[in-house]
């Protein structure tokens, strides 16, 4: 089992970049909307995913809610999310230094595994994912959660 709190796209689990790579588009809406309008940010996703190891990513779907959170409210986050708190300075910092037009900062956590990335170089900007959700809307199955976020299948 790959180690918890993992930074920086290190070894976190295969499921980690299934996950990104199946649901880019609504990640980089809520990283897009959030900067607009609560500024410096990252983006914390919640994944109800029961056995990463044998899920088919081709045909299944996962449930998962969606929630950007602001830079001041980032230290209470990660410590709900039992990131390492030594980890906390480090990622502050890139958040304060991040180019939300190019890059998303996205915590990724289910059954207790957490991982966090700093996605650069991307193939579609953030404020381009945030327009494609917008058009088409109904395609990603995006409802308002109760907790906050939103929640996605």
């Amino acid at each position: 089992m790959p180690p918890l709190n993992d930074l920086w796209q290190g070894n976190c689990g295969c499921w980690h970049h299934h996950f990104i790579r199946e649901h880019f588009l609504p990640l980089g809406y809520i990283a897009w909307d959030g900067f607009r309008t609560q500024g410096r940010g990252l983006v914390v996703c919640g994944v109800s995913l029961p056995q990463p190891e044998c899920w088919d990513w081709r045909w299944r779907r996962v449930g998962y809610v969606l929630r950007f959170v602001p830079l001041a409210r980032i230290p209470a986050c990660l410590s709900t999310l039992h990131v390492l708190p030594a980890t906390v300075p480090d990622l502050l910092a890139r958040v304060q230094q991040y180019h939300p037009g190019e890059q998303m900062l996205l915590v990724l956590h289910a059954n207790g595994d957490t991982g966090i990335y700093d996605l650069q170089r991307l193939a579609i900007a953030p404020e381009e994912c945030y327009r494609q959700v917008q058009r088409r809307w109904s395609e990603f199955c995006l409802e308002p959660h109760q907790h906050g976020g939103f929640y996605g299948r």
